[in-house]
């Protein structure tokens, strides 16, 4: 978890039978709310760590990083 910009961004690794994913959540209210960052897209990457610099969202996976200009609705 990490706090930017008075958000907080939440990594969230699901590993149960074959339906493995991973997700961004983010609230901007201090945690009373959560929202999905990419409602339509699922991440079969683990999320190892994020780092949020100059409005730009880095996400560690496995197998690189996942990089978000539009606060986490698509990654690249």
């Amino acid at each position: 978890m990490k706090i930017y910009n008075e958000k907080i961004y939440l990594l969230i690794n699901n590993y149960y039978f074959n339906n493995n994913y991973s997700d961004l959540y983010i609230s901007s209210d201090k945690g009373t709310t959560w929202q999905l960052a990419s409602p339509n897209q699922r991440y079969k990457e683990q999320f190892n760590d994020i780092i949020l610099k100059n409005n730009i969202i880095y996400i560690s996976t496995h197998y690189g990083v996942l990089v978000s200009k539009d606060n986490g609705l698509t990654f690249n």
